[in-house]
């Protein structure tokens, strides 16, 4: 084989490589960027999912509080309605009285 054959082979040889590695390089490049891509959508995707936790922990205690609220009422509303209660009994007492008298007054000659 001649001489100028075999440095062209080489020299086609060694593009052929150059060629392969800027395609390899290329590649990578493009995988750098989906890696990032991805990254970035990843670490929207954390903070969005921190948020919406902060706010679910925000609900939940203010959910509490409600509670807590609700069972003060309900204390209150039940103290009210015995508070009622005997109010209603010491009035039917006192009315009862009242007829009582009223009647006995009515048959006093």
């Amino acid at each position: 084989m001649p001489m100028s054959t075999y440095v062209n082979q080489s020299a086609e040889a060694e593009l052929s490589g150059v060629w392969e590695l800027c395609c390899f390089i290329s590649e990578l490049n493009e995988a750098r960027t989906r890696i990032e891509k991805w990254n970035s959508n990843n670490s929207k995707s954390d903070r969005s999912a921190r948020e919406l936790r902060a706010q679910v922990d925000d609900l939940t205690e203010a959910m509490a509080a409600k509670d807590s609220q609700l069972a003060v009422l309900k204390i209150r509303l039940q103290e009210a309605d015995q508070l009622l209660h005997s109010r209603t009994e010491a009035l039917e007492i006192l009315q009862s009285e009242k007829s009582r008298i009223l009647q006995d007054q009515s048959e006093a000659p």
